[in-house]
């Protein structure tokens, strides 16, 4: 931030010799079509807002919710300045529900490829919440705990080289190379018929947004989406507009959906058809696409003027449903302060470690451990499904290479598993690979590796009161198991 800060002070954000890094924030499109068309704008308070982005609207900055509204159960309403956080998958959630008087229970919860039991927190915390909800169903692949011992009905959803869609390329804030690297079209197309039950996504949404009587608001949102209009439709408040892929009244698959966005964008001549036969499309990026910041009059906020402003209004909110932080990180200025992890446990504390969670060179989170290659991969990578702990750190608690060992987090969460000595790791640190499981649907996965995430507690104390963002390192104690004694 620090570094970001001088770079907006000499105004060298976007521009060559200066700070690089948002990818596709500006296009003028295709040379033959002109499309996808995005670039940042003035917005409110003629602060600079991009034309596209995955989340909420910059600006205005959210309100805090006032007294007597209904809050949402994961107090995104209260936490202004967080575009998400842990919640209700924490330790404290139930509690602090009651607190606030629980103005409504949740009945029905919908997951899209998740497994928020293994993935998000440690279980027993998710269970809390989950064990809560009357009818949860799960659009998915494959089984995975979350399905197993939750869902009352899982979606067969079809694999990826069984679908067709067009969202796969349509990631330009965040998917495409910074510079001047050429822009690239991708487009999902099916190898192989969908076996069993399994249908599309967008198949079964569409279903589903039928039956509820939204599917016009669901076409609607499609359009802005894929025509690269949502923004720009949420910053300027128009009431009307052209529907140029999809209508709100339109019945079409996702075949049809993935052929009118391509035509869309690239013109007529490079529909579906088109790229099933090429691959990819890809043109030249200029230097105002690359370097846009010159060339967009907007005004740039130096401080984050608004935490400091709210920070009264939020803690007020927070304190009266039982959610007690640090309110003095609500401040504008860029400032360190201490992790929990060194304020809450004495230095000299039996928990002398700091366990972490790295990513794995052979996977994508958890969600790859099913797949047969790269399982076979992993058994001959000595990193991956093993703890990694410092040589000397290990010669001083007397464990050799291949101890099984037990590490236990300060609230009793214990793992168990094999340890790889390394001689690149810090010697306070002991690291996890994410993963680990028991589901019997992922018979390739089950049991392989240690799940880092059951270590963690995620209440109001380890998340950060400002972004929501969960406190993901543990302090841990390690010993042998009783196997090797």
């Amino acid at each position: 931030m620090s570094m970001n800060l001088i770079n907006v002070l000499l105004g060298n954000q976007e521009a060559a010799g200066g700070i690089v890094g948002s990818g596709g924030a500006r296009s003028f499109g295709y040379p033959g079509s002109g499309r996808p068309h995005f670039e940042p704008f003035a917005g409110f308070d003629g602060m600079l807002t991009p034309a596209q982005w995955m989340t909420r609207v910059p600006w205005p900055p959210r309100e805090v919710v006032p007294d007597g509204h209904e809050l949402l159960i994961n107090f995104q309403d209260i936490f202004a300045h967080s575009t998400m956080n842990p919640y209700p998958y924490c330790a404290d959630w139930d509690e602090i529900w009651t607190k606030a008087g629980r103005p409504y229970e949740i009945e029905v919860l919908s997951i899209y490829g998740g497994n928020v039991l293994m993935n998000c927190v440690n279980e027993g915390e998710a269970e809390i919440f989950l064990r809560q909800v009357p009818f949860i169903f799960s659009i998915n692949t494959i089984h995975n705990e979350t399905t197993e011992a939750y869902a009352d009905i899982v979606l067969p959803e079809c694999h990826a080289y069984e679908s067709c869609e067009p969202f796969s390329g349509v990631g330009y804030f965040f998917n495409y190379p910074i510079g001047l690297d050429k822009w690239c079209h991708h487009v999902r197309i099916p190898v192989v018929e969908p076996k069993y039950e399994r249908r599309d996504t967008l198949g079964i949404t569409f279903d589903i947004a039928e039956r509820i009587g939204v599917r016009p608001q669901y076409n609607t949102f499609l359009e802005n989406y894929l025509s690269s209009k949502m923004m720009k439709w949420e910053q300027e408040g128009v009431a009307t507009q052209k529907f140029d892929i999809i209508g709100p009244d339109d019945k079409i698959n996702a075949i049809e959906l993935t052929d009118r966005t391509l035509k869309y964008n690239f013109g007529e001549d490079h529909g579906l058809d088109w790229f099933m036969e090429q691959g990819f499309l890809s043109w030249e990026k200029k230097p105002e696409e690359c370097y846009w910041r010159w060339f967009v009059n907007a005004r740039v906020p130096i401080f984050d003027e608004g935490v400091g402003k709210d920070k009264e209004a939020i803690r007020k909110r927070c304190e009266e449903i039982g959610i007690h932080m640090d309110w003095e990180q609500y401040t504008p200025w860029y400032t360190y302060f201490s992790s929990v992890l060194y304020t809450e446990l004495p230095p000299d504390s039996e928990y002398d470690l700091l366990g972490v969670s790295p990513r794995d060179v052979l996977h994508t989170h958890r969600f790859c451990a099913e797949n047969p290659w790269v399982d076979e991969a992993s058994q001959v990578n000595p990193y991956t499904y093993n703890i990694v702990m410092n040589m000397e750190t290990a010669k001083k608690k007397g464990i050799k290479e291949g101890d099984l060992i037990n590490v236990e987090s300060q609230w009793g969460y214990k793992i168990t598993g094999k340890v790889k000595l390394a001689q690149a790791i810090h010697q306070q640190v002991i690291a996890m690979v994410g993963l680990g499981g028991w589901a019997n649907g992922r018979p390739i996965a089950r049991g392989k590796g240690v799940n880092h995430n059951h270590l963690l507690r995620l209440d109001a104390q380890h998340i950060c009161p400002v972004v929501g963002a969960v406190e993901e390192t543990v302090r841990v104690k390690v010993s042998k198991a009783e196997e090797n004694k």
